[in-house]
């Protein structure tokens, strides 16, 4: 760079100018990434404990429900009448 400088006769100060700005970017840019990096890991956790479960109560909770309902011995016959349905054929 500084060759550069000499050969075609350019100020020196705008050399080193242009590659402290271009040092600057890179380490904003390194900083970004690694902010980037650590961000999954900052986000397992809120995931775990309060998405995951509420998606499994979602789509798991009603057939649970349901087959609860056929299960216990004082239900009633008329809840389980469609799993006779698909057992008698």
């Amino acid at each position: 760079m500084l060759v550069q400088t000499e050969r075609f006769g350019t100020p020196i100060a705008h050399a080193l100018g242009q590659f402290a700005d271009d040092v600057c970017a890179c380490v904003g840019r390194r900083r970004q990434k690694k902010s980037a990096a650590r961000s999954g890991a900052k986000l397992l956790f809120p995931l775990v404990l309060f998405i995951f479960p509420s998606i499994f109560v979602v789509t798991i909770g009603p057939a649970i429900l349901g087959f609860r309902s056929c299960l216990l011995i004082y239900s009633s016959n008329q809840a389980c009448v469609g799993i006779r349905r698909l057992s008698a054929q």
